[in-house]
């Protein structure tokens, strides 16, 4: 844990720099709290030498700026007033209460360089990585636990979007040119994903997938792998996956070779005329153990070229990112070639969500924790599935569990055979 009071004036009463500490440390479950203030000071620090005359102020502004956090809409000035109530005779009072008001739109002026250092600090975490950023969007979610999941998600996206609206994100150059790119791509995945829900609402929690387009169901499919990786460590990488032969990091390679596939075919097009689609592309498979065999030593020695697990985790993670921009700017009609075969783009990209979304119950059987593929990926598996056999099986079987018995991922029970009838010969249909 960081020692908070380097970064306090030795001069101010240290009584003080602990009451608004305990201010941030009281907030549990939270975003807004001992962390985010730890984690704003040190972005303050990182760009403010330390021979700026306005650095100490831009340093008590950081400690101030959320020590009063409601979730309401003058907390920023509620905690201007804090501070200058604290500050009062020192000379700072003025210029730390202006900097706190403006963190409540971002929008320093361009000869403001403690305005924007502080701007940046605080929105640095949007160029955090998956696993900060999404503890960050759970935290702000935590916040706001009283209001309902509509409410809130159109209010957040209505933030982000004026983010968005900004001509960059971040004011100071050494901002831009260090975080710019990722928090663009964090705040645009997120306002997808916030878009989504709102506009299938429960829809798309009951795992409705024909009603969608490929490029929103690839997104939440490869947003979801990204977020079952993001808590794998090194040791976990080694862990076995439902795949024979593989372990999480030759898994996350095949991923990884299956998105820069997906990369070529988004930028293949084609004239020629389109012979399959999202259901029948899948039924030239036929079992060949021995190309398997081939397969699995291919992908076990090519992910064995990186010696360290984060260096490929970052490849896939920005490959796949990659993909979804590439497939949300695809024309859903246009033909593409891939595997032999020419497709529609929106097939293509469906086709690809049904294998991140097998591939993402491979990837967690052995992660205890890690969260599952999304339903609307199921449901796409389960809508190809029932198009390959003709009908839907007779079962009572959930997404999942059909999903793992027809791609011969689980056996199926005795009743379940019964109950097949003759459809159990034709499984399965694919692996």
């Amino acid at each position: 844990m960081t020692d908070l009071r380097r970064f306090w004036p030795p001069w101010l009463d240290d009584a003080v720099r602990a009451e608004v500490q305990a201010a941030y440390a009281g907030r549990v479950g939270g975003y807004h709290d001992l962390r985010h203030l730890t984690e704003v000071l040190e972005h303050v620090e990182e760009l403010m030498p330390p021979d700026d005359p306005a650095r100490e102020a831009v340093l008590l502004a950081g400690w101030f700026h959320d020590v009063v956090y409601d979730g309401k809409a003058d907390d920023e000035e509620r905690s201007a007033r804090r501070a200058e109530t604290v500050l009062a005779g020192t000379g700072l009072e003025a210029e730390v209460g202006r900097l706190v008001r403006l963190t409540s739109t971002h929008r320093p002026a361009a000869h403001d360089r403690p305005g924007q250092v502080l701007c940046d600090a605080d929105l640095a975490v949007l160029a955090a990585g998956p696993e900060r950023y999404a503890a960050y969007v759970h935290g702000v979610r935590a916040e706001y636990s009283a209001v309902s999941d509509a409410d809130f998600a159109a209010g957040r996206a209505a933030v982000l979007r004026d983010l968005l609206a900004k001509p960059t994100l971040y004011s100071t150059p050494e901002a831009r040119e260090r975080w710019e790119p990722r928090a663009r791509g964090n705040v645009e995945r997120e306002v997808r994903s916030l878009t989504r829900r709102l506009a299938v609402g429960s829809a798309a929690g009951a795992g409705e997938s024909e009603d969608r387009s490929g490029a929103s169901l690839v997104d939440e499919a490869y947003d979801g792998m990204i977020r079952a990786l993001a808590g794998v460590d090194e040791q976990d990488s080694w862990r076995p996956t439902a795949c024979t032969g593989w372990a999480v990091r030759d898994l996350t390679h095949h991923c990884l070779a299956d998105a820069q596939r997906a990369l070529v075919a988004l930028h293949t097009p084609t004239r020629e005329k389109v012979d399959r689609d999202a259901v029948t592309y899948w039924s030239d498979w036929a079992p060949d153990d021995a190309a398997a065999a081939q397969g699995r030593r291919f992908t076990r020695v090519g992910a064995s070229m990186f010696l360290a697990w984060e260096q490929l985790r970052a490849l896939y993670v920005d490959t796949a990112r990659a993909v979804v921009h590439a497939g949300a700017a695809s024309d859903p009609t246009g033909r593409v070639r891939t595997q032999g075969h020419v497709l529609r783009a929106d097939d293509l990209l469906r086709t690809l969500t049904v294998e991140a979304t097998l591939h993402h119950l491979d990837l967690v059987a052995d992660l205890p924790g890690a969260p599952g593929p999304a339903a609307a990926g199921l449901a796409e598996v389960r809508r190809v599935l029932d198009g390959l056999l003709g009908a839907s099986p007779a079962l009572d079987w959930d997404d999942e569990r059909y999903a793992r018995v027809a791609t011969g991922r689980a056996g199926a029970t005795e009743r379940e055979l019964r109950l097949l009838g003759p459809m159990r010969d034709r499984l399965p249909l694919f692996a």
